[in-house]
């Protein structure tokens, strides 16, 4: 007598499947827990940041120093102090830089032509400062940089920069304190929407969304918005976005500049422009005006569909 192979039954199928299943959503659960519990590895890979010491400082004419934040943390940070009368930019770096190529930049031509200061430091919790970063920690730590400033140089103007992360420290600074102008590279409207792009299910999870759409709204200062069309980490349409939200906003697109190229790519531009506006009591990006920004809106044409329509003849 032939014997026929039995295959499996729908019992047997069933419960492999469900085997299968389960093992995918424990591990799809785990993925999640690990995510949430590590996300700060992620939002601020300060493992990756270069670390500081006083070389580069002393090379360009900077001073290493240490900000003491109100919660007694201590930043390390690069200082240089501003000629007579010249502004000081307190610019904050990303998430995954470090004061370095700030204090490079703001060292060396076109701002060192001129006198600017500047001071950068780096957040809590990176390399050379105390702590552990966090949304709450990076607005004290942009806090304390504002007041060592104006305790080092009272009577001189400030202009609040930011690249990538540091965009969104700027403008909170900007909401407390009153900067002539503030510079923005490689902007978000959020971190939550930034991250949205990369990791979806991020957004959900994040206890850290500096959220710039809402803190943009209370600046009353002008500001200059540049981004790289080719930016694949913060894409340009997330920029463009932050700088619908404000009048004072000028956005400007640089062809070809992805995420990290673009960072001083404007400097020629935007330092002329902010030097020839230093005697000016209120500055302006848009064509050196300084009238106040209440006003300014009457001197640009309103949009076509707003437009009053002239009487026919």
């Amino acid at each position: 007598m032939k014997v026929e192979p039995m295959t499996p039954g729908w019992d047997t199928l069933a419960a492999g499947t469900w085997n299968v299943a389960k093992r995918v959503l424990q591990a799809s659960v785990l993925a999640i827990l690990l995510l949430y519990v590590f996300q700060r590895y992620f939002v601020f890979p300060r493992h990756v940041s270069a670390a500081i010491n006083g070389e580069p400082g002393a090379m360009l004419g900077a001073e290493l120093i240490t900000v003491t934040t109100a919660d007694g943390e201590r930043l390390v940070a690069y200082w240089r102090a501003p000629e007579s009368g010249m502004p000081v930019i307190v610019t904050f770096h990303g998430n995954a830089s470090s004061p370095i190529p700030h204090a490079q930049r703001f060292s060396t031509p076109p701002w060192s032509t001129y006198g600017w200061g500047f001071l950068t430091i780096a957040y809590r919790g990176y390399p050379g400062s105390t702590g552990s970063p966090s949304q709450v920690g990076l607005l004290a730590d942009g806090q304390a940089a504002l007041a060592y400033v104006t305790a080092k140089a009272p009577d001189n103007p400030v202009v609040l920069h930011g690249h990538s992360l540091g965009t969104g420290v700027a403008l909170a600074v900007a909401m407390q304190a009153k900067p002539k102008a503030i510079i923005l590279e490689a902007a978000y409207t959020s971190l939550v929407a930034a991250a949205a792009t990369k990791i979806p299910l991020l957004p959900y999870l994040m206890w850290d969304r500096f959220p710039a759409s809402e803190w943009i709204k209370s600046v009353d200062a002008p500001i200059e918005i540049v981004h790289g069309d080719t930016d694949t980490i913060i894409p340009i349409q997330i920029g463009r976005e932050l700088a619908s939200l404000n009048t004072a906003a000028v956005f400007t697109s640089v062809p070809g500049a992805d995420h990290v190229s673009v960072f001083g790519s404007q400097d020629i531009r935007i330092e002329s422009q902010l030097r020839s506006l230093i005697p000016a009591s209120r500055w302006d990006f848009r064509g050196n005006r300084t009238t106040p920004l209440i006003n300014r809106l009457d001197e640009f044409p309103a949009p076509a569909s707003t437009r009053k329509q002239k009487p026919m003849p």
